[in-house]
């Protein structure tokens, strides 16, 4: 369990806040960031896939990983150079007319006042500024809560579903030999669902909301239709569009606590997400096992 918690500690750690470091970067397309990013999972998957399935072969368990480990390792430098962006001051009329007025003189009780009004306003933001704890309050936010809450339940609907394709699969009549082209189908529309369905919420043809609303509405859908499929072609078809729901939700899962929820909250609201699906994912073994 040591040794598979720490790797899992690990992707956790420097993948769950990657749209929060997107959105600092990205506003108007921060979706389609989101989505970019996440297409960029689905290759490596893929890639990653046909490197383990030679290297197992050639190299053995211990020289996988070792070559594994180093793919990693590239990708610290890139990490290295990530840089927060600086925040930009536009000068208004208001701004350009004040520096050109004179300095004046103001009485010395006045300046006792405003002296003791900006060191009382400076302790208060430096408060603030040291103190990493008031950013936990989010988890007091009803709307995170019903974020949290609705992200944790669509990772746990998905994993699960994922554990007992095969043998969804199995009772719709798709061949131990087909099984592959059933994960191609979902891995292609996820993709395409990543790359390109960023673009709806981005350009304002629907809300993050109304998005997530319809997205969890297909995937009920496609789960009623599960009575109906007969035949290997349609449970393919029920993995394309299984994909294709899934990998639009993953784009708009970080957008929706950036969009939502106070800004100054965003470092720990966006990789808490999906607090509420390790706890719960304990009960996906026994229910599964009821199933089946």
């Amino acid at each position: 369990m040591k040794i598979l918690g720490e790797p899992g500690t690990s992707f956790g750690l420097s993948t769950l806040s990657i749209p929060h470091y997107l959105s600092l970067h990205f506003s108007k397309h921060l979706d389609k960031a989101n989505g970019l990013a996440l297409a960029g999972d689905s290759i490596g998957y893929f890639v990653l896939s046909l490197t383990v399935e030679y290297s197992l072969v050639t190299y053995g368990l211990s020289g996988t990983f070792l070559i594994i480990s180093g793919m990693v390792l590239h990708s610290v430098p890139a990490a290295l150079l990530m840089k927060f962006p600086k925040e930009t001051h536009h000068k208004t009329e208001n701004d350009s007319s004040t520096e050109k007025c004179e300095p004046q003189e103001l009485p010395s009780a006045f300046k006792d006042v405003n002296s003791s009004t900006a060191t009382n306003i400076n302790a208060i933001k430096t408060a603030q500024d040291i103190s990493a704890i008031h950013v936990f309050r989010v988890f007091l936010d009803p709307v995170y809560i019903l974020i949290v809450i609705t992200q944790s339940a669509i990772m746990y609907i998905y994993t699960t579903t994922f554990t007992i394709l095969i043998d969804v699969s199995r009772d719709h009549g798709v061949s131990v030999d087909n099984d592959v082209y059933l994960f191609l189908a979902i891995s292609v529309a996820e993709l395409f669902g990543r790359l390109f369905l960023g673009s709806i919420t981005d350009a304002g043809y629907l809300t993050k909301l109304n998005y997530s609303a319809l997205g969890f509405a297909g995937l009920g859908s496609l789960y009623v239709a599960v009575i109906w499929i007969k035949g290997p072609a349609m449970m393919m078809a029920f993995g394309f569009f299984f994909g294709l729901a899934g990998g639009g939700l993953s784009v708009v899962s970080g957008g929706l606590v950036t969009f939502y929820i106070d800004k100054k909250y965003h470092s720990i609201a966006v990789p808490s997400r999906y607090i509420l699906y390790p706890p719960v994912s304990f009960t996906q073994a026994p229910l599964i096992g009821k199933i089946y």
